[in-house]
């Protein structure tokens, strides 16, 4: 397949139409590997639930055009030919003719942007002109090579087409002269347009046909004309980086922009980016691109002499030399490079006068610190793509660091195993080049697991020992210390604070904790050690997190206030908004905590490292809520019994807050399965009941109730219900009396008659909506779904799922979405809908594997196996049912394993082995951790199997059996 956006939005070799999709497809051609919650917000930026949106779009995507999107956790790219994409490729190589070729007319013509983000909208017209405005130097290079040798009326051809190309901006005045040239010396009409156009820019072209010929016969076209330089030869191939040199070359080429600003750290490779770009552009500037190093300058008045030194211009007075300057830059079509001006921006007002007083010199500037002059346009470098934003094989930074290895005489081929330690390297560098590097470099005496070991411990390492580069590059310390030292005493105190911070912080944040004002943020912001993300967070490059850490280290009183501030902070922050997780107003609270989960582990880590009992007592709940409203049960596992090792149960004073963290320790997974987990609840149980924690009690009883009944001890299940449920109602607690309300379902259902168990569902709902916790009201949803289909009542229950489907995307509840969608697998099922069900299935799958739920995986993989054995397909059944069966095993879950084993009884069936599928479809009936829908389906199995009559006797076999006996045989020993 290929995608075409020049002239047309289609994707040839499919019928797939989708305008949406395929603009998002074209807009990742394009611009690479995007992340997920970027595209969503620039796609769906009024929508409650972008990323959801996103999702779908993805899903019908995959359904329509298999194979052309791929995603990860984070990111979202695509490898589908695109004709844009060629004729960048193509411009970057110079092949003008392919260039003119590919453009068929304007990029994404007829496309109708319709509720698009402004951001987008920009993308779009952006991209649109530079295509444009690169196939039209394409095009008049091409006519000027006819020109050159006589083909004049050719040369005019191409001309009038560069005049009149769809899509390419108005033409700057310095392509309206080439352009009249052309069109003149080819005797072509369009010549007094062209003319007419110029006079609006005072510009009056008189040449002859004669005098037009003439000049081209001098050469003044630029195609195959030698420009001079000074750009210094690099010792190494550029890696990467290639969509930032196609976006500072197409600004080099906008007459808009004249005064272009790479921005960054010290390290991040501003010159070589910067050599590059020029190197690219030369054609462009005929009278010479001048490289200007001011690294070595130490004084602002000094700067007019390296300008004029690098021009060739003689020695002048200070006067004088700026005039003389400025006099021999007026006409001149020049490109200077100023590089490393960060220490000299109190002498940038010649910068100014340059920009001010000439028409076509063009400035491209690197400086770890913004001009702050109203002409410069920035562009802000960060890292190289690093493993952890896309496929290592397309990483930037892993390119660089194999090529340094090789310089330093050791070739890294990645394998399972070097990949991953590669891959580690590079995220602790953050994508910085001259860290990379730096760490590359011991390989001649260390292994590569022994960098990231080493790399783990700070700073030291990357250092280096090469004659040839600045002091200020020898190291990674020597290239912050040389940035601390532009800093006043203010903003290097508020910096040492900020190293509190993990994972970005906010304007509020950064007040509260670290007493940060905005005009020092803001120079912070311009000195490259802070970067301002979309969202409005601050942000730290790793490197400088680290070494802003060991400055803090250095002040060991202000850590310990800082740390105090900032644990209070956050974890009060969690306090105050836990409860709006799964209210109406769910997307702001979800978004703010979502961002600042970093910072709340640290909080929680140092409540734990410093005792501070009521802080992680009342804390406890909220930071449960949130994990498992994210789905982040591993988390969870972590922060909980990290905190539960740190407490001591003999401790009177311990005693409540060890009771709070053992619930959310043991009730992680939505089942209690495994000694351990009961152990967390029991004993919970055992410490709050004592302590009056009505709250407490009432959370714990929540999750025994729930691992009771799938446990196969219903009696204790409701004595655990009847106890909680007063204590929720008398705590006020939303999310817990709607978890209540859903477990009397539960507990409930099965013992109803249909119109009793109909109107147990409609009245949940309806206490559901008065609690208003959505978590719990989605849920509610969900099982009625089921049991609506379940009871045949089709129509009513999809349409009750497909809704709690979108409302759990919407709110973005993954346990919920997982839950939905396995009722319309079953709902698919139950009419027969196999392909249905398989899309569904397929769909879920995925999902499973980005949110990392392995026991929704046990439930899809039955249901996937299901779908084959109904299909016929009996071998692939066994292989996706075995899988599941593991899955289940190694969770120790026993209602997931008899699940398992029910699909297995059917392929036993298909297969013909009926009295293999007897003896376990009776075990499943008999089987105390049986749900009593399982029990219901596998009766009906055996009612298809013998008669009435004997049922009782095949029940009574699966006695006879053992769920490890079954297991032992089926899979080999673990």
């Amino acid at each position: 397949m290929r995608l075409r956006t020049l002239g047309k939005l289609e994707l040839e070799g499919s019928n797939f139409t989708q305008a949406k999709a395929l603009l998002l497809l074209a807009y990742l051609a394009v611009e690479g590997p995007q992340e997920r919650r970027r595209l969503a917000e620039l796609f769906w930026f009024r929508s409650a639930g972008p990323l959801n949106n996103l999702g779908t779009t993805l899903t019908r995507v995959r359904k329509g055009a298999s194979g052309v999107v791929e995603r990860n956790d984070i990111q979202v790219w695509t490898s589908v030919e695109c004709d844009a994409v060629e004729l960048l490729q193509a411009h970057k190589r110079g092949d003008a003719e392919a260039c003119a070729a590919l453009y068929e007319g304007a990029f994404l013509e007829g496309v109708r942007l319709q509720g698009a983000s402004s951001e987008l909208e920009e993308w779009f017209y952006t991209t649109r002109e530079s295509l444009g405005a690169r196939v039209r130097q394409a095009l008049l290079d091409l006519a000027e090579g006819r020109a050159g040798v006589g083909e004049f009326e050719l040369a005019a051809e191409k001309a009038q087409r560069a005049y009149l190309l769809p899509g390419a901006p108005e033409p700057e005045p310095g392509e309206l002269e080439r352009l009249f040239t052309l069109l003149q010396a080819g005797g072509h009409g369009e010549a007094f347009e062209v003319r007419r156009e110029a006079l609006g820019y005072d510009l009056d072209f008189n040449l002859s046909i004669e005098g037009a010929r003439a000049a081209l016969y001098k050469g003044r076209g630029t195609a195959g004309v030698e420009v001079w330089h000074n750009l210094p030869i690099q010792p190494t191939q550029f890696v990467g980086r290639e969509a930032e040199k196609a976006k500072l070359g197409e600004l080099l080429l906008d007459p808009a922009c004249r005064l272009l600003t790479i921005v960054g750290p010290g390290g991040f490779g501003k010159t070589r980016l910067a050599i590059e770009v020029a190197t690219s552009q030369r054609g462009s500037f005929p009278d010479g691109v001048f490289f200007i190093p001011f690294a070595p300058v130490t004084s602002s008045t000094s700067i007019p002499y390296a300008i004029a030194d690098a021009l060739g211009l003689g020695p002048s007075s200070l006067a004088d030399v700026n005039q003389q300057l400025l006099e021999y830059l007026k006409e001149r079509r020049a490109l200077l490079v100023l590089d490393n001006l960060e220490h000299l921006l109190d002498g940038i007002g010649l910068v100014h006068d340059i920009w001010e007083q000439t028409r076509n010199v063009k400035l491209l500037v690197t400086s770890r610190e913004r001009l702050n002059l109203r002409a410069e346009q920035v562009h802000v470098l960060k890292g190289l793509s690093s493993p952890d934003e896309v496929p290592i094989e397309r990483s930037d930074a892993v390119e660089l660091f194999l090529q340094a290895a090789r310089i330093a005489g050791h070739e890294v081929v990645l394998s399972e195993d070097t990949a991953q330690e590669v891959a580690r390297i590079c995220q602790l560098m953050g994508g910085m080049p001259l860290a990379i590097e730096l760490a590359a470099v011991w390989l001649q005496i260390l292994p590569l697991g022994g960098i990231v070991e080493q790399l783990a411990k700070g700073l030291d390492l990357l250092e280096g020992s090469t004659r040839d580069v600045p002091a200020r590059h020898s190291s990674i310390r020597a290239v912050f210390d040389y940035s601390w030292e532009l800093l006043s005493e203010v903003e290097r105190e508020v910096l040492r604070r900020l190293a509190v911070f993990e994972g970005g912080f906010s304007l509020r944040a950064s007040t509260e904790v670290a007493e940060a004002s905005l005009p020092v943020l803001a120079r912070l912001g311009f000195t490259s050690f802070l970067m301002l993300t979309p969202a409005g967070r601050y942000e730290k490059h790793p490197l400088v997190l680290e070494y802003a850490r060991e400055r803090l280290a250095e002040q060991p009183g202000e850590r310990s206030r800082i740390m105090e501030r900032h644990g209070k902070y956050y974890l009060t922050l969690l306090q105050e908004h836990y409860l709006e997780l799964s209210s109406s107003t769910l997307q702001e609270p979800r978004t703010l905590l979502e961002a600042e989960l970093p910072n709340i582990r640290v909080a929680w880590d140092w409540a734990i490292g410093q005792q501070r009992l009521e802080m992680i007592r009342d804390s406890a709940f909220p930071l449960h809520k949130l994990l498992e409203v994210l789905g982040r049960d591993e988390e969870a596992v972590e922060l909980f019994s990290r905190a539960a090792a740190s407490l001591d149960q003999k401790n009177p004073e311990h005693q409540g807050a060890l009771g709070r963290v053992l619930i959310g320790k043991g009730a992680v997974h939505k089942a209690v399965g495994g000694a351990d987990k009961g152990r967390s609840l029991f004993g919970a149980l055992e410490l709050l009941r004592p302590l009056g924690d009505d709250l407490g009690v009432a959370w714990v009883l929540s999750w025994l109730v729930v691992g009771s009944y799938f446990g196969g001890d219903e009696v204790r299940a409701r004595e655990y219900h009847q106890e909680g449920f007063p204590l929720a109602r008398r705590v006020e607690s939303p999310h817990l009396i709607g978890r209540y309300l859903n477990t009397r379902v539960i507990l409930d259902e099965g013992s109803l008659g249909l119109e009793e168990a109909r109107k147990l569902h409609e009245h949940t709902l309806r206490e559901q909506r008065e609690v208003g916790d959505f978590f719990s009201l989605i849920y509610a949803m969900v099982m009625f779904g089921v049991f609506l289909t379940r009871n045949r009542f089709f129509d009513e229950g999809k349409a009750l799922l497909t809704e709690s489907l979108e409302l759990a995307r919407d709110y973005q509840f993954v346990a919920q979405v997982v839950h939905a969608l396995h009722g319309l697998i079953e709902a698919s099922l139950a009419t027969g809908d196999l392909d249905e069900a398989e899309s569904f299935a397929s769909e879920l799958l995925q999902d499973l594997k980005d949110y990392g739920l392995p026991e929704g995986r046990v439930d899809t993989q039955v249901q996937l196996g299901l779908v084959a054995t109904r299909r016929g397909k009996l071998a692939q059944a066994e292989e996706v049912l075995f899988e599941a069966l593991r899955i289940a095993r190694e969770l120790g879950i026993h209602n997931l394993i008899l699940v398992a084993l029910l699909g297995m009884a059917e392929l036993r069936i298909a297969q013909g082995r009926e009295e293999t599928a007897l003896g376990w479809l009776g075990l499943i009936i008999n089987h105390q951790a049986s749900r009593h829908f399982d029990r219901a389906e596998a009766q009906r199995l055996l009612a298809n199997l013998r008669p009435p009559e004997e049922l009782a006797a095949a029940v009574s076999r699966g006695k006879e059996l053992t769920l490890e006996g079954i297991l032992a045989e089926l899979l080999p020993p673990t």
